[in-house]
């Protein structure tokens, strides 16, 4: 199994991506933060995977799956992590999320935040509440950030990550929208990784608990594809 590092650019912590199906993401020699900011995310009361998540009222599966028949069990996704790839700096550093969209038969967003690494002083697009709901600079192709807007109406990821509850199940077949402050939107398309799991906190990840979806950069979406996948 060929595994590809690549280095986050802003605290250079180093992550390994396997590039083949069934992708597995191990984070190495990071320090995350066990607690979040209240005052950036009033859903922050979380417990450790397999327990009850407070903060949405739903309960975390901690890694259970759905049995498709056959005795294959596909792993529950409902949470999308989203690693910062880029190092822009400045005043919005790093990928700029507007929002998370997951199209099956109907379309959804994603309905809280779960885990996320606290922005710095210098960040001024700092609350991670902004990735939640409908993107405000619209969806599909027409996404468009304002760049002008007071305050920032995206949260940007400074080299660290996101991780959102998409409030159901991820199906075969379904399309994951990642909306980004690109450069359609007056900015720079900035690169990100997209990672599918069934655990809500980054320190909660190993290697069955997620899938590497994508690497993207600027507003994304890609048909979800078990087969290709290999879940």
């Amino acid at each position: 199994m060929t595994m590809e590092p690549f280095m986050h650019a802003r605290d250079r912590r180093l992550l390994a991506l396997c590039s083949v199906p069934a992708a597995l993401l191990i984070a190495a020699g990071c320090e995350i933060d066990e607690t979040c900011d209240p005052e950036l995310d009033p859903n922050c009361e979380l417990t450790d995977a397999g327990g009850t998540d407070t903060g949405g009222g739903g309960t975390d599966t901690g890694g259970g799956g759905t049995d498709t028949g056959g005795g294959t069990t596909t792993p529950d996704y409902r949470y999308v992590i989203i690693f910062d790839d880029s190092d822009q700096t400045g005043q919005h550093p790093g990928a700029d999320i507007d929002g998370v969209e997951l199209v099956s038969a109907t379309s959804s967003f994603a309905t809280r935040v779960t885990d996320f690494t606290a922005p710095t002083d210098a960040n001024g697009a700092p609350d991670p509440q902004q990735a939640i709901g409908a993107p405000n600079g619209g969806t599909g192709g027409a996404h468009m950030c304002d760049l002008d807007s007071d305050p920032e109406h995206w949260y940007s990821l400074e080299g660290g990550w996101l991780v959102v509850d998409l409030g159901a199940t991820v199906q075969d077949g379904d399309e994951l929208f990642v909306y980004e402050c690109s450069g359609s939107s007056g900015g720079i398309d900035d690169p990100y990784t997209v990672v599918l799991s069934t655990t809500p906190r980054v320190d909660d990840v190993d290697n069955d608990r997620v899938t590497v979806l994508e690497a993207a950069s600027g507003t994304s979406s890609v048909i979800i594809d078990f087969d290709a996948l290999g879940i």
